[in-house]
C-alpha cells in the first residue's frame, strides 16, 4: 500500500511555535499489477466525509517519498527490484512521482538500470505521465541496447546525467558525423534549446566557434543573433541548390550576409518559378480535356452571377494571387482529377475573379472569397441555388449509373 499525505505548518496566533498538521488524502494498493485506489472525500449517497473508492483526483507528481521502510515493503511484490529507494535517496528532498514510477517499471523495467547509472534525469521525465518514450528501444536486454550507443558513448551520457532533450540532442550529433560534441554539452543544450535543429544544421558546415563568432559579427540592432542564424542557415541551403562550394570560406561566410542571401533567393527564385512553369505546362496539357468536359458540365447562370469552369491551370493559379488565398496549390489535384475549381463571377465582370468554389464528389467543399471572406448573402443563395440545381441531380445521376 501507498499513502500519501498532505504535511504542512500552520502558524495561526503562534508563528514562532507553528503546528504540523498532516491529513491523509490518498492511499493506493497494489496487487500483483493492480491497483486499487482510494481517495479520503465526500461520500456523496451520505454526506460524511470517509475513504472513497475509485477516485484518482490527488495528484502527487512531486512528492517526497518516505524511504525508510521501502525495502521492506517491497520485498516479495514485483517491485522489489526496481530502485525506487535509490531514485527517492539521489538528493535530500528528491521528488517522486510514486504512482508513475511503479506503472512505468511494470512496463519499462529498464528504469531500474538508468537509476543504477546514476541516469536520475531521464527517469524523472520517464516517470511523468505525459512522457513519450519515443529515443528508446524498449526491447534492448541492456542500457547499451536501449540508449542504442557504445560504451564510450554511454559513459558520457552517464557522466552528464543527461536530460531526455539532450539524449537526444547527442544522438543526432552522432548520427551527424560532422558534427563535434561540445565540452560543456549542458550550456551548449540550453543555450540552443530552441533551436537545436538550426545550430546541428550549421554546425555540417563548420565548428560551433566559427558559427558563433560569425553570427555574433553579423548581429546588429535590427538583425539578432538567432534570426542571423536561420538567415545564414537559408543562405547556405540556398547555394548549395545552386551548386556554391560552400567548403569555401568566401562562399561559406559572406561578408554582408544579407546581401548575398537576397541574391541567392533571387536567383533559386527564378529557377523555381521556371522549373513551376515547366510542371504547370505539363499539367495543363493533361487537364485540357477535363476541363472541356467540365465545362459543359458545371457552367452555368442564374441572375446575376455565372459558374465559369477556369480556361486552364494558369488561370486557377491567377485566380488564387488575385484572391489572395490558396487555390493555387489546386492545380496538381484539378490535373488529377481529384478536385473541380469553379470560378464564381458577375455577369458583368466575366473575366474579373470574385469567389472561387472547390467541388468534390458532386459536393460543394468551400467558397471563398477575397482573403478567405466569407459569403455574401447574393453569393451564399446563388451557391445553395447552384447546388440544388446542377450537382444534385448530377449526384442523383451518378448513384443510379453505380
Amino acid at each position: 500500500m501507498v499513502r500519501f499525505f498532505s504535511i504542512y505548518k500552520y502558524y495561526g496566533k503562534h508563528y514562532k511555535t507553528p503546528e504540523i498538521r498532516t491529513l491523509e488524502l490518498k492511499r493506493i494498493f497494489y496487487e500483483d499489477t493492480k491497483c486499487l485506489k482510494y481517495e479520503w472525500r465526500n461520500f456523496k449517497q451520505t454526506g460524511e466525509i470517509r475513504w472513497c473508492d475509485g477516485w484518482d483526483g490527488y495528484t502527487f507528481y512531486d512528492a517526497a517519498c518516505y524511504t525508510a521502510n521501502l525495502e521492506k515493503a517491497l520485498t516479495g511484490t514485483p517491485y522489489q527490484y526496481c530502485a525506487i529507494k535509490q531514485f527517492a535517496d539521489r538528493y535530500e528532498g528528491a521528488s517522486v512521482n510514486v504512482p508513475y514510477y511503479l506503472k512505468r517499471y511494470s512496463s519499462k523495467p529498464f528504469i531500474e538500470y538508468m537509476v543504477k547509472a546514476g541516469l536520475y534525469h531521464m527517469v524523472e521525465e520517464l516517470t511523468q505521465p505525459w512522457y513519450f518514450f519515443g529515443e528508446y528501444n524498449q526491447d534492448g536486454k541492456n542500457l547499451l541496447e536501449v540508449l542504442g550507443v557504445t560504451r564510450e558513448q554511454f559513459r558520457f551520457i552517464q557522466q552528464n546525467d543527461m536530460y531526455s532533450f539532450e539524449f537526444r540532442t547527442y544522438k543526432k550529433m552522432l548520427s551527424q558525423k560532422k558534427c563535434k560534441i561540445p565540452e560543456d554539452f549542458r550550456s551548449f543544450c540550453q543555450q540552443y534549446e530552441r533551436d537545436i535543429s538550426l545550430i546541428l544544421e550549421l554546425m555540417q558546415y563548420t565548428t560551433l566557434h566559427k558559427v558563433e563568432r560569425y553570427c555574433s559579427q553579423q548581429t546588429t540592432e535590427k538583425q539578432p543573433y538567432f534570426a542571423v542564424m536561420r538567415l545564414w542557415r537559408d543562405y547556405l541551403r540556398f547555394a548549395v541548390r545552386l551548386g556554391y562550394n560552400t567548403k569555401n570560406s568566401f562562399v561559406l561566410f559572406p561578408k554582408r550576409l544579407i546581401q548575398a542571401h537576397d541574391h541567392v533567393a533571387d536567383v533559386v527564385q527564378k529557377i523555381e518559378e521556371k522549373e513551376l512553369r515547366e510542371k504547370m505546362k505539363l499539367e495543363n496539357e493533361r487537364a485540357k480535356s477535363l476541363l472541356e468536359k467540365y465545362r459543359k458540365i458545371y457552367s452555368w447562370t442564374d441572375g446575376g452571377l455565372s459558374v465559369v469552369v477556369p480556361e486552364d491551370l494558369f488561370s486557377i493559379r491567377e485566380e488564387g494571387h488575385t484572391l489572395h488565398h490558396c487555390v493555387a496549390n489546386y492545380t496538381q489535384d484539378v490535373a488529377d482529377g481529384k478536385t473541380i475549381i469553379l470560378f464564381i463571377r458577375r455577369n458583368s465582370e466575366l473575366t474579373k475573379p470574385f469567389y472561387t468554389m472547390e467541388v468534390t464528389d458532386e459536393s460543394i467543399r468551400q467558397c471563398q472569397g477575397f482573403g478567405y471572406c466569407g459569403s455574401t448573402e447574393e453569393v451564399k443563395n446563388f451557391v445553395d441555388a447552384y447546388e440544388q440545381k446542377v450537382l444534385k441531380p448530377l449526384k442523383l445521376l451518378a448513384q443510379a449509373v453505380s
